[in-house]
């Protein structure tokens, strides 16, 4: 797992910096530990915005990367590292 404080740039009528906590996940278990911590933050955020991405193979259009942030955190996880009969790489 890699693990960042970064900086980015939210414009909400005005530009501000805030840090967010980027974390790279790729063991499975660590994606359930840290989904878990992800929704206790959540339960305690005045701001509750949430966001959803996933990012395809170009070529092939297998999901390769799943994307969940909230207002400071960004979890980043490697799909082809998750074990599930389904998902292959």
């Amino acid at each position: 797992m890699l693990k960042w404080i970064i900086w980015l740039l939210r414009t909400f009528g005005q530009g501000y910096m805030i840090p967010v906590e980027l974390l790279v996940i790729d063991s499975e278990s660590m994606v359930h530990k840290n989904i878990y911590e992800f929704s206790c933050a959540l339960s305690q955020a005045r701001r509750r915005v949430v966001g959803f991405d996933v990012k395809f193979d170009s070529e092939t259009k297998i999901a390769e990367l799943l994307i969940l942030y909230t207002a400071n955190r960004c979890l980043i996880t490697q799909v082809c590292h998750l074990k599930s009969e389904e998902l292959s790489c």
